[in-house]
């Protein structure tokens, strides 16, 4: 890679009739593992599947040309695996060298799923194994018939002739039902493109439920015939007070020209209430200036909750005059 590291990729297949887990992958060079060696994790694998990994290895390997990968620490584990649905996927070369893959997953089951891992692997026309990746947006949760977003950067392949098919694999467990909370996305929604030729989408949403929580939401864009085109996530920075509306915005690579519908969903995996108190604060003396392509905005945060805090998030959005859409985001955090 860039670093100078060298990658291993392969395919995991468990051959036993029963679920393993809570192992590691060793490389081997002679009688001894590699010092330094890099796994990106191994989750638990149910009889059959199959799972990619990476190991990623110091430069001292460079001129070594035998080896052997070694499962240490193999457990019989409980699980009770889903199995999800690619329903479609769409995969996309640069000039630069990045591969996108994008899909969308459905849980086709009875009962909701809780997503462990999504990787895929890049294969010749021949059906060897060229890469693999984990996700770099990542379904959590899904009850019966949801569906999410998954997409992949990979780097390093630039001519998609190499690329001949690929495989995503989703590694999900039964899970018990979450108890819906409510989430109101207001329209319109803001589009623009930015001067590297990203494409950012911007809105407002309200958390209706009777809790303080930690979120995050995942954008999925689809153009004309219902294909996805794109993914992106976002974390909120603050904690969304109940009935309170907050911003977000999501951010891809290509221009929006084929995206004709979108679908924000909230990902409840990755959202946590919050019990200890949350203080908001005043903000004072703002000052906004205009420049060629940005705006700045330059101000005080004063502290009126009586308390020390640790850690403070600063939120910034523009708005258009008379309408209050909201045309610009960006946020700070302060220690």
């Amino acid at each position: 890679d860039e670093f100078g590291y060298w990658h291993l990729h392969g395919l995991l297949t468990n051959v036993a009739d029963y679920p393993v887990g809570g192992f590691s992958l060793e490389v081997h060079i002679g009688d001894s593992p590699v010092a330094d060696a890099d796994s990106d994790g191994v989750f638990g694998v149910g009889p059959g599947a199959v799972q990619p990994f990476n190991l990623r290895l110091p430069q001292t390997v460079s001129s070594v040309d035998d080896f052997e990968v070694v499962v240490v620490d193999i457990q019989r584990i409980s699980l009770n695996p889903v199995k999800l649905e690619i329903i479609q996927s769409q995969l996309a070369a640069a000039e630069n060298g990045i591969v996108t893959l994008v899909g969308e997953v459905q849980n086709t089951a009875s009962v909701p799923a809780l997503i462990h891992s999504a990787r895929t692997g890049l294969f010749t026309a021949e059906e060897e194994l060229v890469t693999t990746a984990t996700c770099q947006v990542c379904p959590g949760y899904l009850l019966p018939s949801e569906k999410a977003p998954v997409q992949f950067l990979l780097y390093g392949h630039p001519a998609t002739a190499v690329v001949g098919e690929h495989q995503i694999y989703i590694a999900a467990n039964e899970a018990p039902m979450v108890d819906g909370l409510v989430f109101n996305f207001e329209e319109p929604f803001h589009t623009y493109l930015d001067t590297t030729g990203g494409s950012h989408l911007l809105g407002d949403f309200q958390n209706s439920s009777d809790k303080t929580l930690a979120l995050e939401l995942t954008g999925t864009f689809y153009d004309q015939n219902g294909g996805i085109v794109g993914a992106s996530s976002y974390k909120l920075p603050v904690y969304a007070l109940p009935g309170e509306t907050s911003p977000y915005e999501f951010i891809l690579a290509d221009p929006l020209e084929t995206v004709t519908d979108w679908s924000i969903r909230v990902e409840l995996a990755r959202t946590s209430e919050r019990i200890d108190p949350v203080y908001s604060l005043v903000s004072t003396g703002e000052e906004i200036t205009k420049e060629e392509n940005q705006w700045t905005v330059a101000g005080e945060a004063v502290n009126e909750s009586g308390e020390t805090l640790r850690l403070i998030s600063v939120v910034v959005g523009l708005r258009e005059k008379g309408t209050g859409y909201l045309v610009g985001l960006a946020q700070q955090i302060k220690a």
